[in-house]
Parts: C-alpha cells; structure tokens; sequence
C-alpha cells in the first residue's frame, strides 16, 4: 500500500471516537460518584446504603475498576496531547 493512499484521515477519526468515549465515560464516572456523594446532604443512612452498594459490587471497587478507570484516563490523556 502506497503511503499516500494510507487512510490515516479514518485512523484519525477513529481516534476521536476513542477519546470522545473515554471522555463520556470519565465524566459518567464523575457525575455518578458525585451524585452518591450527595446522599450526605439526604441522610446518613442514604450514604451508608450508597457505600454498602459500592463495596459489595466487585464491578465498582477493586483492582479491575481502578484498572479500567486508570485506562480510561491514559486514551484520554493521550489522545488530547
């Protein structure tokens, strides 16, 4: 393939894509927490349940949500320099 032909305009585009999802889901990510956080202004009992509700799900504490946050962090960062 020449390198003149070589479709980086897709690649680029593509790219977008990429940060514009890691930048939706990071926002998500923020929003979510801070909604939760909130609940202290509700009851103690609302941020209790909210924080029983975050432990006890292993999709939203542990090695692999840290992971996937830190990842998400790293396209983002990268693809906005």
């Amino acid at each position: 393939m020449n390198l003149v032909t070589c479709p980086l305009p897709t690649l680029h585009s593509a790219a977008k894509y990429v940060m514009a999802l890691t930048g939706f889901l990071l926002i998500v990510f923020v929003l979510g927490h801070m909604a939760g956080n909130l609940l202290i202004f509700v009851s103690a009992d609302a941020l209790n349940h909210y924080a029983a509700m975050l432990k006890g799900n292993p999709r939203c504490s542990g090695p692999r949500a840290s992971g996937c946050l830190s990842h998400s962090f790293c396209i983002f960062t990268s693809a906005s320099s």
